[in-house]
């Protein structure tokens, strides 16, 4: 059965989840999603075509839809994703796990609803993964990793064993984690960072050892 597909947020990775869903109905041996269109709150885009995708609409039209739907919403900040989902009440309206076939899973990993792995990452054993998470290109994810819900890892990061993201963290490009860290709720982790040592929640950090640079209000 063909699913049918809507995207949130026609952004440049609204664009490669697009192009992510095309690799997964070509490895398929039958198509399995049909991508309907994109849906985002910018007044610029209504109307448009992405990508020869058209903009169907506001985030607001899937709480209209009277059909079964499926959704994946492909803005980049976890925090900012968290609260389009938490606008969506509509029961027909269905969040899938959008896998890139070239994803290497080992034993015992457990996901939740709405995440989004893309090309070439490798998760080991043991996984928990939340919802609505978003692993971007060529990240390592070790054994008894937990990430939590409306995550972020950008492309190139490194999380070793045991390592425990709280919800809406977000992992800047070629991060590198080492095990046993847990990171706070609401944390967002700059380029290229090596973290050695527990972060609280709600900060930013940088640099080689991490260290925080801003205080976010919750």
């Amino acid at each position: 059965m063909i699913r049918k597909l809507v995207i949130i947020g026609a952004g440049d990775f609204g664009r490669e989840v697009a192009a992510l869903v095309r690799r997964i109905n070509l490895s398929e041996s039958e198509i399995k999603y049909e991508i309907l269109g994109f849906v985002d709150d910018s007044e610029q885009l209504q109307g448009k075509i992405v990508d020869g995708i058209p903009v169907i609409g506001k985030i607001e039209l899937l709480n209209e839809y009277e059909e079964e739907l499926y959704a994946v919403c492909s803005v980049g900040v976890g925090k900012t994703r968290k609260k389009i989902i938490e606008k969506i009440m509509n029961e027909k309206i269905l969040f899938p796990n959008l896998i890139d076939p070239t994803v290497v899973f080992l034993e015992d990993s457990k996901m939740g609803v709405g995440n989004i792995i893309c090309a070439n990452n490798a998760i080991s054993i043991a996984t928990q993964m939340d919802n609505h998470v978003i692993i971007n290109l060529s990240c390592t994810i070790g054994h008894d990793v937990k990430v939590g819900s409306y995550c972020t890892i950008n492309p190139g990061s490194n999380l070793s064993g045991f390592v425990e993201l709280e919800d809406c963290v977000d992992v800047g490009t070629g991060t590198k984690i080492i095990q046993h860290v847990s990171i706070g709720n609401n944390t967002t982790i700059g380029a290229g960072t090596v973290v050695v040592r527990d972060i609280e929640p709600n900060v930013t950090v940088v640099g080689s050892p991490a260290r925080v640079i801003k205080y976010h209000m919750e």
